[in-house]
């Protein structure tokens, strides 16, 4: 999606981009609703494993998913603690640093002595801070070559790794006026 959002930065008009972007987005909703679909009929046939796998899948997705959160956290209280502490390690193992912290901070609420879960915890939030800063960095390069629509879109990935990334939320706002102000320029 970042390339979309780049290509159409550049040119609102690209229709083709737009369309492909489109089909695109209506794809990812019809795997959303496919897993929410799966992980209901796991639940119901009591396979809390492949429930709460459905539902991760749809965070991964979309992140913001309350319903697939809810139904996620519904099969991991069936599971217990050692299937939390292991689909943690499983996240992290992929990457997917949020979801492996939410695994670990769940572990450490219900055994707050947990020191395996308190490391993968921190290693997880170490990395994901270096993928921010990552974001925030490439921003700044394209920002300083004056490349601010390429620059808008880094940022945003860093706000949507860490939404309180004050820096990326500041250079988001500089960028757009140094866009007006070239749009002004360039259509008096």
């Amino acid at each position: 999606d970042r390339d979309f959002q780049a290509v159409l930065a550049m040119n609102a008009n690209q229709r083709e981009a737009l369309s492909y972007r489109q089909r695109i987005q209506e794809q990812i909703r019809c795997n959303i609703d496919e897993l929410l679909r799966s992980g209901a009929r796991r639940l119901e046939a009591r396979e809390w494993e492949k429930a709460a796998d459905a539902f991760e899948r749809v965070l991964v997705m979309d992140p913001g998913n309350r319903l697939a959160s809810s139904k996620r956290n519904e099969a991991l209280s069936v599971l217990g603690l050692k299937g939390q502490f292991e689909r943690g390690e499983e996240h992290f193992r992929r990457g997917e640093f949020v979801l492996a912290m939410e695994m670990f901070d769940k572990v450490l609420v219900r055994d707050p002595e947990n020191s395996r879960a308190r490391k993968y915890l921190d290693d997880a939030q170490r990395q994901l801070n270096l993928r921010v800063d990552q974001f925030f960095n490439n921003g700044l390069s394209f920002y300083a070559n004056e490349d601010y629509d390429k620059a808008i879109v880094e940022w945003r990935q860093a706000l949507a790794l860490n939404p309180k990334h004050a820096q990326s939320q500041e250079f988001i706002e500089k960028a757009r006026l140094k866009l007006e102000a070239l749009e002004k320029l360039a259509n008096p």
